[in-house]
């Protein structure tokens, strides 16, 4: 049983968090040289400061004894991720690419290894309410994993259609009766009052496609809901794991990251909204700062914290103009 110590992580607070071993799962590199990065890939820019160092080495430790396979080339051992924040568009971005594929993901969505489509997210929950104010007639969701928010708005919507990576999770939600696409969105003619994505533009590095595609498969006037982790949230401040970087995540948009992408794609922010702090993540939150779990329930403490930071996600609706 291995503890690790949160400080490599950027952060100083200690955890005694401990994880199980499990016997590492086939995976195969491909990359035979290190990918630097030396601009904001948003915005192209250079002006941005550093604000993390992460040991890759111990993020691979952590990758095969949490996970059971190690998803980072060995080119890397020895080096460190930096963690950057751009100051002209705002988004935070790392100095390497470290890549991702279909069989990383395969890999993540394992039943045994954990429950990678959760049933629910936070932003489900907000972004219901929105669509239950709009009330349109089409939706199209980009990443829709297993179908757990189509089918959460399936009696709302007349028409949903979803498109998914992992074609395994593709599969999973056809068993549930919903329309899935595993093609490339940009082959895809039809315009929807609504295209949303949860917990997706963080996972794709060129994130130019996606957000073209995204506002081209909108009706004028249409909606735009992404969702996605806020750097700014508790995220900030309650440890970050393995799911939270490279090649998992490889950005974080903050809220002036989609002000910059309003501009950019002649879009109008329509709505924008923090998820609250939950009484998990608090938990979470204690442990890094004391080293310590929880054993009785502190309500107190929490609505304290609560009033001082918001949640794990936010979410924007834009409007196309």
């Amino acid at each position: 049983m291995k503890t690790y110590n949160r400080q490599f992580l950027g952060l100083q607070f200690p955890s005694t968090q401990k994880f199980k071993y499990q016997p590492p799962l086939k995976y195969t590199h491909t990359t035979k040289a290190k990918e630097e990065i030396h601009e904001c890939p948003l915005c192209g820019e250079d002006n941005y400061v550093t604000i993390g160092r992460f040991q890759i080495d111990l993020m691979i430790d952590m990758w095969i004894t949490r996970k059971g396979f190690n998803p980072i080339a060995d080119i890397y051992r020895g080096d460190n991720l930096l963690k950057r924040v751009c100051k002209n568009c705002g988004i935070y971005f790392y100095n390497y690419r470290l890549r991702d594929s279909e069989e990383f993901y395969q890999n993540l969505s394992c039943k045994s290894l954990s429950n990678y489509h959760p049933a629910f997210r936070c932003e489900y929950g907000m972004a219901t309410e929105i669509i239950e104010q709009i009330k349109p007639k089409s939706l199209f969701e980009i990443g829709s994993g297993d179908g757990q928010f189509l089918k959460r708005i399936q009696h709302i919507v007349p028409r949903i259609i979803g498109s998914e990576y992992n074609t395994s999770a593709a599969n999973k939600a056809r068993a549930r009766g919903l329309e899935i696409l595993t093609q490339d969105i940009g082959t895809i003619n039809e315009q929807f009052d609504i295209v949303c994505h949860f917990e997706v533009l963080e996972h794709v590095f060129d994130t130019k496609p996606l957000m073209e595609n995204s506002v081209k498969l909108l009706k004028k006037g249409g909606k735009l809901i992404i969702g996605t982790p806020d750097p700014e949230g508790v995220l900030a401040i309650s440890g970050v794991g393995e799911l939270n970087l490279p090649p998992h995540h490889h950005f974080d948009f903050s809220k002036a990251s989609f002000e910059w992408l309003a501009k950019k794609y002649n879009l109008k922010i329509f709505h924008y909204q923090k998820s609250e702090l939950s009484y998990r993540k608090y938990a979470r939150y204690v442990q890094n700062l004391t080293g310590k779990e929880l054993t009785q329930p502190d309500i107190v403490g929490f609505y304290e914290t609560q009033k001082r930071f918001s949640g794990h996600s936010h979410m924007v609706v834009f409007e196309k103009l």
